[in-house]
C-alpha cells in the first residue's frame, strides 16, 4: 500500500472516530491474508482490506495464515488471529456509559481484546462461546474456543474479566492478571490457574494457534529443570584447577605472558595469576680462618745464632767487655 492510500486512510481513521456514528462500529486497521466479511443485513460475503467497514451484525472470518485488527468506534481494539470466526452480535456505542453495548460471539479461533471503554453493571462488554461468557468493564484479555474439543481457554493480561459457564445459573468467577481459565462444555466449577510470562507470549500471540491446553503441556518440558539437565548431569564434576595444582604437576603453558598481552606494560603479576615461588638463596660458604704465623724465637747465646744462621734474622755479636 502506497503512502498517500495509508494517509488517507489514518485521516479517514481520525474524522471517523470522533463523532459517533450508529453504522460505522469499526474499521479494518490491519489486513494479512485472506479476511472475509458476512454481512449481517444481507449475508453477502466481501473480502476485508484496509479501510474497510464493519458493522453489527457482521461476521469476520481469517482464514490459514491470516488476521486482522479491528478498530472499533470507541476506540475498542479486536484482534483476530488465523483460523477464526468471529460476529460483532450487537455492538451501540454512546457517550453515555449506561447506553454502551458491546456484544461479540466467538465461534472458532482466538480473539484478543483491548477494551478502553468503561461500561457499566448491565451493559457490559461481553464475549460470548458456545462454553462460556467473559464480561469487562475495561481490560486487555485473550479469548480462545476450539470447537473439536468444545474449550474455552481465557487469559487476562491487564482489569478483570468476569467469566461463566453457559449453563444456566452457573455462578461466574474473576479472573485477574496473570491467570487464565479454561470452560468446557460439561464445567460444572471453574477453577483459575496462573499463567507463566512464557504461556501468556505464546497465548497471547495473534499468529500462534496453539491452544492453551498445548501450552500448558508443552511448558514443563519447556522449564527448565533445578539440578541441570540430563545430559549435562555427566559434567557435573568440577574442572581441575591447575592454577592450584604443585608446581610439579602444573601444566606448562602454551607460551609465556610478555608485555604485548597487556598494551605494552609489563605486568609483575597479572590479575588471577598465580604468586611467584619464593626465591632460594644458597647457603652461606663457612668462613675458614688465617692461619696464625709461628714467631721465630729470638736466640739466647751466639751458639744458638749460629745454628739459626740460616734463617733471614739478624744476629749481632756484641763482645763482652773486659
Amino acid at each position: 500500500m502506497s503512502k498517500f492510500t495509508l494517509s488517507v486512510v489514518v485521516a479517514s481513521m481520525c474524522l471517523w472516530v470522533g463523532p459517533v456514528h450508529a453504522a460505522d462500529n469499526g474499521l479494518f486497521m490491519v489486513v494479512k491474508g485472506s479476511v472475509k466479511v458476512i454481512s449481517g443485513k444481507d449475508k453477502s460475503t466481501n473480502i476485508a482490506k484496509v479501510g474497510s467497514k464493519v458493522f453489527s451484525g457482521d461476521t469476520v472470518v481469517t482464514e490459514k495464515d491470516s488476521r486482522a485488527k479491528i478498530v472499533m468506534a470507541d476506540r475498542n481494539v479486536l484482534q483476530l488471529s488465523p483460523d477464526t470466526k468471529f460476529e460483532i452480535t450487537n455492538y451501540k456505542t454512546s457517550e453515555i456509559e449506561s447506553e454502551r453495548t458491546a456484544q461479540l460471539a466467538l465461534m472458532q479461533g482466538k480473539v484478543r481484546a483491548q477494551v478502553e471503554q468503561k461500561y457499566g453493571e448491565k451493559n457490559k462488554f461481553e464475549m460470548r462461546t458456545p462454553t462460556a461468557v467473559a464480561g469487562v468493564r475495561g481490560t486487555q484479555y485473550v479469548v480462545q474456543y476450539n470447537p473439536t474439543t468444545a474449550m474455552t481457554s481465557i487469559m487476562v493480561m491487564s482489569g478483570k474479566v468476569m467469566v461463566a459457564p453457559v449453563t444456566a445459573g452457573a455462578p461466574a468467577i474473576p479472573v485477574t492478571p496473570n491467570q487464565g481459565v479454561n470452560v468446557g462444555s460439561s464445567t460444572a466449577k471453574l477453577e483459575t490457574f496462573s499463567v507463566s510470562k512464557e504461556q501468556m507470549n505464546s497465548f497471547s500471540n495473534m499468529s500462534d494457534t496453539k491452544s492453551m491446553d498445548a501450552i500448558q503441556k508443552e511448558a514443563p518440558a519447556a522449564a527448565p529443570q533445578s539440578g541441570g539437565t540430563p545430559d549435562s548431569s555427566k559434567n557435573d564434576e568440577p574442572k581441575k584447577d591447575d592454577s592450584r595444582m604443585p608446581s610439579s604437576e602444573a601444566k606448562p603453558a602454551e607460551r609465556m605472558v610478555t608485555s604485548e598481552d597487556h598494551g605494552g606494560t609489563a605486568v609483575s603479576n597479572p590479575k588471577n595469576a598465580p604468586p611467584p615461588a619464593p626465591e632460594i638463596k644458597p647457603p652461606p660458604k663457612p668462613v675458614v680462618a688465617a692461619p696464625l704465623a709461628t714467631p721465630t724465637p729470638i736466640p739466647k747465646t751466639a751458639t744458638e745464632a749460629i745454628q739459626n744462621k740460616g734463617t733471614k734474622t739478624k744476629v749481632i755479636v756484641t763482645p763482652k767487655p773486659q
